[in-house]
């Protein structure tokens, strides 16, 4: 479960609930890895709330958590990772930069988003069946994850690296593993572009969850059908 702000948690919590709709529940998988948004989601539907509850949270303005978008320059901001993907270096070098802009985020601000993103959670203890968490370690450009282990560690015991996400799917292909990566369809990058293509914007979440369920159920049917 990848990253995108309001935009991927929304689209994601949809895919989800429309490919049990069609007969696949993701839920019942041995593993889920989230990562930024996708930890968010991963959180979500391994707590005790059913999807259609979180589906509601996501469509329903009465049920949306009051989430003003971040005070940050969306356009700006994207201009500046893209900057920080394309620069030299390997895979690291690029999450190190990913890493420094994360650094220059005012401070006063990761206390209030912190906040918010605990309301939305439907539970604040970490679930029975296994969930990672990925990050990147600021200062290293490290990708690691964090388990359930996590709560009895010593607080600066490093976590465990984690391969990239195509590394990880190459690596499952070439054992004969069949993968199916699902990225946002016309329908769904659509419902992004509604609200000028800002992926912070809380807005974005109804058209996005609804575009994501319809998409699930067109990926379960052609899943099941191979």
């Amino acid at each position: 479960l990848g990253a995108g702000g309001h935009a991927a948690i929304a689209w994601e919590l949809g895919v989800v609930t429309g490919m049990a709709d069609a007969g696949i529940d993701v839920r019942d998988a041995d593993l889920i890895v989230g990562t930024s948004a996708g930890a968010r989601v991963g959180a979500q539907i391994r707590s005790d709330l059913g999807l259609e509850d979180l589906f509601r949270q996501q469509v329903d303005p009465h049920l949306q958590t009051k989430e003003p978008a971040p005070p940050v320059d969306f356009m700006r901001w994207r201009a500046d990772f893209v900057r920080a993907k394309e620069g030299s270096g390997d895979a690291v070098a690029v999450l190190k930069r990913f890493g420094d802009l994360a650094l220059k985020m005012p401070s006063d601000l990761h206390e209030s988003r912190r906040n918010r993103i605990a309301q939305a959670l439907p539970s604040h203890s970490w679930p029975e069946r296994r969930l990672l968490i990925v990050a990147v370690d600021v200062e290293s450009g490290e990708r690691r994850t964090f388990d359930r282990s996590i709560l009895t560690l010593p607080a600066r015991v490093p976590p465990l690296c984690v391969a990239s996400l195509d590394a990880a799917v190459d690596t499952l292909r070439r054992s004969g593993a069949r993968v199916d990566v699902v990225h946002p369809d016309e329908v769904s990058q659509a419902a992004f572009a509604s609200v000028g293509g800002n992926l912070l914007d809380p807005s974005v979440r109804e058209a996005a969850a609804r575009a994501g369920r319809e998409q699930g159920r067109r990926v379960a049917v052609a899943g099941a059908g191979r």
